[in-house]
């Protein structure tokens, strides 16, 4: 689910925020209303969000998971992604674009590698905001069936006490996916906030 979620933001995410560098009507206002959107808690979009799945049956559904957190990875991915295509320049797809590239070539051949650092920042951060995502899955479902592991975890708070052994053992597993994660895109993440920072 966090997968499939996260490969979603970042494909609209990068798809906005180059449209956003060199399109933006808006003179800034609609990137920072993109980035508004993240502003929001959780609470606020979940029970429109849950309303609106009781009528397509889709709670305790892996799908309403993945819908709901596009509200999350969407905007941060955009955001993040914005800073790196800004960096790109112009001329480069000016001259790809002379030598007869469309413009889906020019982004596929030449925006897209350059881009590679940002678009694994997002990646990463937008994976670690949706694993770790609490409140729309506590609303979202109430079956195991769908159950993420942030609710796993709370399950071992009981009304006897808190199991900590197994709270402490479960953390640790379900930290590894994350951690293996940044440590096999360690290079391009440092590469992406090294270009941020620059």
């Amino acid at each position: 689910m966090t997968t499939v979620s996260t490969a979603l933001s970042v494909l609209v995410g990068a798809l906005a925020a180059y449209s956003l560098t060199r399109y933006d009507p808006g003179d800034g206002q609609i990137s920072f209303f993109t980035l508004s959107m993240r502003f929001l808690p959780p609470i606020a979009v979940a029970i429109p969000i849950y309303t609106m799945f009781i009528g397509l049956e889709w709670i305790n559904t892996w799908q309403a998971l993945i819908v709901a957190y596009l509200t999350i990875g969407i905007p941060i991915s955009t955001w993040i992604m914005l800073i790196f295509f800004q960096k790109i320049p112009e001329e480069l797809e000016e001259a790809s674009r002379v030598d007869g590239w469309s413009r889906m070539q020019t982004w596929r051949r030449v925006v897209l590698p350059l881009a590679t650092p940002g678009i694994s920042s997002a990646a990463i951060l937008t994976a670690i905001l949706m694993w770790n995502e609490y409140v729309l899955a506590l609303v979202l479902t109430t079956t195991k069936e769908a159950q993420t592991v942030p609710i796993y975890l709370a399950g071992f708070v009981t009304t006897r006490g808190v199991l900590w052994g197994r709270m402490g053992a479960a953390t640790i597993i379900a930290l590894t996916p994350i951690v293996v994660l940044a440590f096999i895109a360690q290079e391009r993440l440092v590469a992406g906030f090294t270009l941020e920072s620059s």
